[in-house]
């Protein structure tokens, strides 16, 4: 017995140091991996915050909704006065219920700020009767190149009847 005791006070403590061993391997490594961690998460959060500025940075534009016919071939043109201050970026159409607005289409125009101030956009339409119809609107350009726009309202451009 005496012996059997003697083997087991020598493997206690082998046993305590491997366990010991095993106890602060795990916590290097978890050391290790926990920056690599941290990194990812942090990475994430930058792209995910330097998106949100993106957007945050990016200008509103000035939008101008004009109606014209589906029946006819003419369309709105437009004119800017200072181009200097914004600039025309994009128009899309969108075709209403035909049965119920007698072809009526919305022409939607994009202008963008380029720097800070205002300018006129005059808008001209012919129809197939060579009615000429125009719509007059000042764009606004903010320090941060923010537009927007604002129909003028004089009698001077109302169509004759």
């Amino acid at each position: 017995m005496h012996k059997a005791k003697h083997h087991l006070l020598k493997i206690v403590p082998v046993l305590s140091g491997m366990a010991l061993l095993f106890v602060l391997a795990g916590s290097v490594y978890m050391l290790l991996r926990s920056p690599d961690e941290n990194t990812d998460s942090e990475t994430e959060k930058n792209v995910a915050s330097s998106d949100e500025e993106q957007e945050a940075k990016e200008s509103e534009k000035a939008h101008i909704t004009l109606s014209s016919n589906s029946e006819d071939d003419n369309s709105w043109e437009y004119n800017i006065i200072d181009e200097s201050v914004a600039k025309f970026v994009s128009t899309s159409t969108i075709d209403i219920d035909k049965d119920l607005n007698e072809g009526e289409l919305k022409n939607k125009f994009t202008f963008e700020g380029i720097k800070e101030g205002e300018t006129r956009v005059t808008f001209t339409y012919t129809n197939g009767d060579d009615t000429t119809e125009s719509a007059d609107y000042i764009i606004y350009v903010d320090e941060d190149l923010n537009a927007r726009a604002e129909k003028v309202e004089d009698t001077e451009n109302t169509p004759e009847e």
